[in-house]
């Protein structure tokens, strides 16, 4: 395999989504990727739809694979067993790309020509939107984010839909966290474990358009009061406020991973 890139998407009965997001893949100006789609035992025909888009791009290189394990955590590690690209993003069924996006990805782990500290880029995150780009929305959208990542930098602000790293960093936290950490968030819990690493990058031209159903998810996410402990906690105690303080809250919330498999919320 010897392209820069891997995009890992894990999907279960996604049928209305995944062509829209492959189509969004097959636009994309830099052909330097290639597609891992593991299918997580769905029963609404979304892997047929999966083949037929991708046969319309024979160019790019994809693999077809089926994890029965329930779970989007064991079924990014599925994925992730496949990688074999210096760079690994994880990518949503439900979530539009911009033919830009992936040229915009590699750029972002070039080192900038003047940085001062944060070691080698490890990872670089996309701002998710709702509106078209050229909107007021997004241009206040992409300006909040990229603020908040420069006044909190121990903190994630992109999902786990708009994130990319470096392979060999992922594989040496660990993984997408399966055992370490199997409840919701992941996300922002390997953001964690990366971030110490190295530099972890966001730009106002590397953005997605994120699904309208991450409005409907409010009780299997995290609290205004959690969140806010979030914010604030300084980043040597990022690693207190999860194992210790946000695991236990989960745990009795019983907010794991296979909630969202249920899509009883």
């Amino acid at each position: 395999m010897s392209k820069k890139i891997s995009v890992i998407i894990p999907y279960y009965n996604e049928r209305a989504n995944i062509g829209a997001t492959l189509e969004s893949f097959g636009a994309q100006t830099c052909r330097d990727f290639c597609l891992i789609l593991v299918d997580n035992a769905s029963d609404d025909g979304s892997a047929e739809i999966a083949r037929e888009v991708m046969a319309r791009y024979p160019d790019l290189e994809t693999h077809f694979l089926h994890n029965p394990r329930p779970g989007q955590l064991p079924t990014l590690d599925y994925g992730l067993a496949a990688v074999q690209t210096p760079y690994v993003a994880t990518c949503d069924a439900d979530t539009i790309y911009p033919p830009h996006y992936i040229a915009q990805c590699l750029a972002m782990f070039e080192p900038p020509k003047r940085r001062r500290g944060g070691g080698p880029v490890v990872g670089v995150m996309a701002v998710d939107l709702y509106w078209s780009p050229g909107s007021v929305a997004s241009h206040r959208r992409i300006r909040k984010i990229i603020t908040k990542s420069r006044l909190f930098t121990s903190q994630c602000h992109a999902g786990g839909y708009a994130q990319a790293y470096r392979t060999d960093i992922v594989r040496k936290v660990g993984g997408f966290g399966t055992d370490r950490w199997p409840y919701l968030l992941y996300d922002h819990e390997l953001y964690e474990q990366v971030r110490h690493h190295g530099c972890i990058r966001y730009s106002p031209q590397h953005y997605c358009f994120s699904s309208d159903r991450r409005a409907d998810r409010t009780s299997v996410g995290w609290t205004w009061s959690e969140r806010m402990v979030y914010r604030f906690t300084p980043g040597a105690g990022k690693h207190w406020f999860f194992y210790q303080f946000l695991a236990k809250r989960f745990a009795r919330r019983g907010l794991f991973q296979e909630k969202l498999r249920q899509r009883d919320f």
